[in-house]
């Protein structure tokens, strides 16, 4: 089973609804990820055979070689990863960002009981989100801390 970060899932996702498949421009739904990082998952696409690199005139342009514009389209596989769930390894930290996607608030008690992990794990993946650009609200009410992504 192939695993895959969120970040990942969501450019190829993107990217499958592009009539040429490009990868770019990145989905907005990760705005808030830095420009190195997005590099990084797509190189670590195109090494996982999800995507490919191509001399396409009409795709933006990932990198240059020499004076040729190299873009990045997803293949087959990459299809096949976003088309079955079940082809994705789910992280601790995808299956909490799932979970919050609703955008209401949660503590972790409550993403642990949704999720089937154990809090711990929760703090831990919600720390890694945040350490990975994704936005988080938090809420104290009296000894209780809610938990939300932006």
């Amino acid at each position: 089973m192939l695993k895959i970060s969120y970040p990942q899932y969501e450019i190829l996702v993107a990217a499958a609804q592009r009539p040429a498949g490009s990868l770019l421009p990145y989905p907005m739904i990760l705005r808030d990820h830095t420009e190195v990082r997005m590099r990084r998952d797509v190189l670590d696409l195109i090494k996982a055979g999800l995507a490919v690199e191509s001399e396409d005139q009409n795709l933006r342009s990932f990198r240059l070689s020499g004076a040729i514009s190299v873009g990045v389209v997803i293949t087959d596989a990459g299809r096949a990863v976003i088309a079955d769930p079940a082809e994705r390894q789910a992280t601790s930290q995808s299956l909490v960002h799932d979970f919050m996607a609703d955008g209401q608030g949660r503590t972790v008690g409550e993403i642990a009981a949704g999720v089937g992990l154990s809090a711990r794990v929760i703090r831990s993946a919600l720390k890694g989100l945040s350490a990975k650009g994704f936005g988080l609200n938090t809420d104290v009410t009296g000894r209780q801390k809610r938990y939300g992504l932006c």
